[in-house]
């Protein structure tokens, strides 16, 4: 008889932050500001339970 078990936790957490700031002068001024934040968290648990 044998037992096994097994317990997996998963946790994946992703930052995501751009800033993009450009300055163009071409007989004009153009100004862009591009703020993007991207925020993901992902959490998995696994458990695993094998009776032989």
């Amino acid at each position: 008889t044998h037992i096994h078990t097994h317990t997996h936790t998963y946790t994946y957490t992703y930052t995501h932050i751009y800033i993009h700031t450009h300055t163009y002068t071409y007989t004009y001024t153009h100004i862009h500001i591009h703020i993007h934040t991207h925020i993901h968290t992902h959490t998995h648990t696994y458990t695993y339970t094998y009776t032989h």
